[in-house]
């Protein structure tokens, strides 16, 4: 059964929110983040990308097709779950 809280996480809820994480490398031009997306009905992933000064849109770095839980609220990601906010 899950929280009031996890049923509106904002990071494992659609409209997904930036998770963000310390650089990679020493570069204080670029942002780094994860975020979850879903990747066809029902398939969730969550994406680690870079944001440099000098890019239109962030690109992904890594991949984690199927997570298991929400690091930030710790709700289990899994097929019968919707990904809307409530």
């Amino acid at each position: 059964m899950n929280t009031v809280a996890q049923k509106n996480c904002p990071y494992c809820h659609y409209p997904w929110e930036k998770i963000p994480i310390e650089n990679l490398e020493d570069d204080d031009e670029a942002f780094y983040f994860e975020q979850y997306e879903t990747n066809g009905p029902h398939k969730l992933m969550k994406t680690i990308k870079v944001l440099r000064n000098d890019d239109v849109a962030p690109w992904p770095i890594a991949v984690n097709h199927r997570p298991k839980h929400c690091e930030m609220c710790g709700r289990p990601l899994n097929e019968d779950e919707e990904y809307e906010r409530k």
